[in-house]
């Protein structure tokens, strides 16, 4: 294989403050989709221009850049979950949550069951390259409704390493969010929720509802929108990262809206979408 030779152009301070004003422009004049009453209300209250039929929000920068002054330095944690990777440094990994399921051996998918989720995580606890795990696969041995907290259940009871789910509903996650204090044995856990968009600058009322009971409940969310060029932002590269810091700072101003740290995404990291991952280590084992 031959060598792979790159040029990588760093942005200076002018090429961010363009990105930046482009990108309070146009929030102020394009707007952004969110269609969740409390959040439209809430933005409504601090002078934001709200469609309420077409749950259309058109920011001020005036507010923009209230909220960014006022959060100054109070970003969320994200605690140990996050290690640089570096040539002679600690390789750590996750793992994903699959819909199915393809025994050693076998030519076909099989749905997952309870077993499977047990035997990962048991897997995951081996391996020390394994910094944080999920349930392997969805379980389809119990009611569809409840996978999430059932399995976050079983993290919380058998899990050595920080563990995650899926989040599906607001229901679960208040569930979670309970499981997460009683594990922590009264302790405050170091919990959250990924919040993720869904393209066109818009975040879904389902998403929207989750964060938003994490930040009720006092806990932060992460943003980490992955924009792709061509797709749900411009071919270019300028309109691609204006894009991506577009629905960064949606999310960090409903974190000041909501009391609650604000924080700035874009790249892989352990929480996936709608998942919310707290630190399960056993105290004796931490």
């Amino acid at each position: 294989m031959g060598k792979i030779q790159a040029k990588v152009t760093v942005l200076d301070e002018g090429d961010l403050e363009q990105i930046h004003r482009a990108t309070l422009e146009v929030l102020s004049t394009v707007g952004c989709h969110l269609p969740h009453r409390r959040v439209l209300d809430r933005l409504a209250g601090e002078g934001a221009l709200v469609d309420y039929g077409e749950a259309l929000v058109k920011i001020p920068a005036s507010l923009m850049e209230k909220a960014l002054a006022e959060l100054g330095g109070k970003t969320a944690s994200r605690g140990g979950y996050q290690r640089p990777l570096l040539r002679s440094g600690p390789f750590r990994i996750g793992t994903g949550c699959q819909a199915n399921i393809i025994d050693y051996g076998a030519d076909h998918r099989r749905q997952g069951t309870t077993e499977d989720v047990l035997e990962g995580i048991a897997l995951c606890n081996a391996l020390p390259h394994v910094q944080w795990a999920m349930p392997l696969v969805i379980p389809a041995d119990v009611p569809a409704y409840m996978t999430d907290l059932y399995c976050y259940n079983l993290g919380a009871l058998y899990s050595v390493k920080q563990f995650g789910v899926y989040v599906m509903s607001a229901a679960s996650a208040r569930g979670i969010i309970r499981l997460a204090s009683i594990r922590s044995g009264g302790a405050r856990p170091e919990t959250g929720y990924l919040l993720e968009p869904n393209g066109a600058l818009s975040y879904d009322d389902f998403s929207l509802e989750m964060a938003v009971t994490f930040a009720e409940a006092g806990y932060p969310f992460y943003l980490a929108p992955m924009a792709m060029a061509g797709l749900d932002a411009p071919v270019t590269i300028a309109g691609t990262l204006v894009m991506q810091n577009a629905y960064n700072l949606i999310g960090i101003l409903l974190a000041y809206l909501w009391g609650v740290p604000g924080g700035w995404g874009g790249r892989l990291i352990p929480w996936t979408s709608g998942a919310a991952f707290v630190p399960l280590a056993h105290p004796t084992r931490s």
